[in-house]
């Protein structure tokens, strides 16, 4: 056993190495409110960034917190000009068509939290959610590409220049809008074993540049704030099933003829060092109590790949003397590699067959007078044994899918 330990140990300081901890980061499509990832595992009071993104920033800003119940701008390439693609206007009437039809698409709901479907004016309302995608594909359709058609000197020369530059300009804040990240991030703290209710607003500018709610998600057909029920997985209780090798025999007692000999003897079976049984595992992982020490054990720098566990459940022998259970109990301490296979060097208790009454020795006489049963009798005991198991699930299993559900209403169109 002395030496069992001290390989443990010295396996124990080769996994130490080098080892950090991976970023814990939640991310939630703005378009669907759903997460895209699936529940990260949470063991411990963990730092973790939510990043959601699509959202459209170009038309609004954004807010959001977690409750709990026990970059760089990417460059936007719009459509250009190619051989495929419709002529430049030849002449004034076709560049004063292509204007005004873009200063009217310029106030298009897809452009305009404050119009909706129909054109209607919701400026005494609620604004319209529209999403990133709508509001990017009208704009690049209707009015970079259009726009792209008519040169400023085509303008010039049709005396078009206050409509051309009024458009400019327009395209110039909008190029700049659509550069903008379009993700909204924010920092919390989970904690194991509790159920989180991530909350995201969607604002829009009214007219004296207030912040109005608008109607991305709603309940009873009011404005209200998003909210995805959010559950994380935790490793702190897993289950594992595999052997048990104990040094707790299994014996059993027989009759044996020897040859040249008239009587008989006491034959005992099952004497050896190590037996082998079955056991299923509950195991429980350890709090790290000096988190400034990570290599000191029970605390692990790379819980990922190697930890500690307390494990514990019944031991099963396969065979043995009718007189004792076969249930025993196993718990000990397991070294856990990758979370998977589990190394679990601890006490057997279960119990022993020892000598039938009057009987102290294998291969000992029976006298011709006793025509008995060779019953053992039961004691229970304590001896070592080592567990190698496997895992089976955690407890609780949580979901392999992602595990996030938008409990309002979503209207982002």
């Amino acid at each position: 056993m002395r030496q069992f330990l001290i390989g443990l140990a010295l396996l124990t300081s080769f996994f130490a190495v080098n080892q950090t901890h991976a970023q814990q980061i939640v991310t939630i499509l703005w378009a669907s409110k759903q997460p895209q990832n699936a529940p990260i595992t949470v063991d411990q009071s963990t730092p973790v960034h939510i990043v959601v993104t699509g959202v459209n920033d170009a038309l609004y800003s954004y807010e959001g917190y977690v409750t709990a119940v026990p970059t760089t701008p990417p460059n936007i390439n719009f459509p250009v000009t190619t051989s495929g693609a419709p002529a430049a206007p030849a002449g004034c009437d076709d560049a004063t068509t292509t204007l005004k039809a873009i200063t009217q698409d310029m106030k298009s709901w897809q452009l305009n939290p404050w119009l909706d479907e129909k054109g209607k004016d919701l400026s005494a309302g609620t604004p319209n959610s529209v999403s990133l995608k709508t509001t990017r594909e009208f704009y690049a359709t209707h009015i970079a590409t259009k726009f792209a058609l008519v040169s400023q000197a085509q303008a010039h020369n049709c005396t078009l220049d206050s409509q051309w530059n009024t458009i400019n300009l327009f395209t110039q804040d909008w190029a700049q809008r659509l550069t903008r990240p379009h993700t909204y991030e924010l920092d919390t703290t989970l904690a194991p074993f509790n159920e989180y209710t991530i909350h995201l607003v969607e604002y829009a500018y009214d007219e004296i540049h207030n912040l109005r709610m608008t109607n991305a998600c709603t309940q009873n057909g009011s404005a209200t704030e998003c909210t995805i029920k959010y559950q994380p997985q935790t490793n702190l209780l897993s289950a594992s099933g595999g052997f048990l090798f104990s040094q707790l025999q299994s014996r059993t007692y027989t009759r044996a003829n020897v040859p040249g000999m008239s009587d008989s003897v006491l034959q005992v079976n099952g004497t050896g060092r190590v037996n082998s049984l079955l056991t299923a595992l509950v195991n429980v992982k350890f709090p790290c109590f000096w988190p400034k020490q990570p290599k000191i054990p029970p605390c692990a720098p790379d819980p990922d790949t190697w930890g500690w566990m307390f494990s514990v459940g019944p031991a099963l022998q396969l065979s043995g003397s009718d007189q004792t259970t076969r249930v025993g109990l196993f718990a000990g301490v397991s070294l856990h590699f990758w979370k998977y296979m589990y190394l679990t060097p601890g006490v057997h208790v279960g119990q022993f067959a020892d000598f039938p009454a009057g009987f102290t020795h294998n291969g000992q006489d029976i006298p011709p007078s006793f025509t008995g049963a060779l019953t053992a009798r039961p004691r229970t005991t304590v001896r070592f044994a080592i567990g190698v198991t496997f895992k089976g699930f955690n407890i609780p299993t949580g979901s392999s899918k992602s595990s996030g559900q938008a409990t309002t209403q979503n209207n982002t169109k």
